[in-house]
């Protein structure tokens, strides 16, 4: 039975953390007057692109349309709820990368553990055949030392068949 995916429920605890965390930044934001002024600008420009998508996407030409602003209220709501989505997507991709990371590395460490078990194997085969061949050729010089001593009984007993009347004495 597999343990429990610390990792997983770490990711899915900071994906969750970061929605409260995204409004508390949204929340402080708008006490800062340069942030505010940034999302202010930020909200605008979100609108701008939003309204000439619409626009395009209804058929018109982009020629001529002028876009009315937003007033400064909606366009700080609009800017620091879209820094508040960003920071959510941001910390949501960030775990993502970092899961995928997680996985490389485990699926790396596996293959070089195999390759490792590989190389062991090919090791221990090779120090086996290497084993074989030095007993293979122990087996070989003990034949032709065993044919060696055959030859000379061979030759002794054809010289004792042939001379035996002459008296050897060897």
């Amino acid at each position: 039975m597999a343990g429990v995916p610390l990792a997983k429920l770490a990711a899915l605890a900071i994906k969750t953390l970061s929605k409260p965390v995204a409004k508390g930044i949204k929340s402080r934001v708008i006490t800062y007057p340069a942030l505010r002024g940034g999302c202010i600008q930020l909200g605008q420009m979100s609108h701008r692109i939003m309204a000439n998508v619409t626009i395009l996407a209804a058929g018109h030409t982009r020629s001529r349309i002028q876009v009315k602003p937003l007033e400064e209220s909606d366009a700080l709501n609009r800017g620091t709820e879209l820094i508040s989505e960003a920071f959510i997507f941001t910390v949501a991709g960030g775990t993502i990368v970092w899961e995928y990371a997680r996985t490389q590395e485990k699926n790396r460490l596996k293959e070089v553990k195999k390759a490792a078990q590989e190389q062991e194997y090919r090791d221990y085969a090779h120090a086996h055949i290497g084993r074989l061949e030095a007993q293979v050729a122990e087996m070989e010089a003990q034949l032709a030392r065993v044919e060696a001593s055959l030859g000379e009984l061979a030759e002794r007993k054809g010289r004792g068949a042939s001379g035996k009347g002459g008296g050897g004495g060897e």
